[in-house]
């Protein structure tokens, strides 16, 4: 029981860990095989053909494919990946000037701050303290 839950949740853990990884991965061998039979087929064909014009140029487009897949796969898994941009909400502060507009964004905000009235009051009661403050009193 235990060993099944492990294998599980290891394997849960690396699938949502490396999931592009490993579908990029299945996806370029099996490219690899479907050329390489295509390839194989093209030149069994020749040979029973007797035909030997292009034998030559199926390993070029072979070999060129097969360079365009593994550099599809290359920028899919390294030059392809979102990179970690700064959420619009962060604030840069570089400048003097941007710490003035942050100032001024702040006393905006704090005149029209809604909560303002519920920050002042001594003690906060949900609903549910109510109700029950409620039923003592009709008791």
């Amino acid at each position: 029981m235990f060993k099944f839950l492990t294998k599980s949740l290891i394997v849960t853990a690396l699938w949502k860990h490396y999931k592009r990884l490993i579908i990029s991965s299945a996806v370029l061998f099996a490219s690899y095989f479907v050329i390489a039979a295509a390839h194989r087929d093209f030149l069994e064909y020749a040979q029973k053909m007797d035909s030997r014009d292009y034998v030559g140029i199926s390993y070029v487009v072979k070999w060129l494919v097969y360079v365009c897949i593994t550099g599809a796969f290359y920028w899919l898994n390294t030059l392809g990946e979102p990179s970690s941009k700064p959420a619009e909400n962060e604030e840069k502060i570089y400048t003097m000037q941007s710490n003035n507009r942050r100032s001024e964004k702040q006393a905006t905000v704090e005149t029209t701050d809604v909560f303002d009235s519920i920050r002042k009051k001594g003690r906060l009661r949900s609903r549910a303290d109510v109700q029950m403050a409620e039923q003592k009193r009709n008791k």
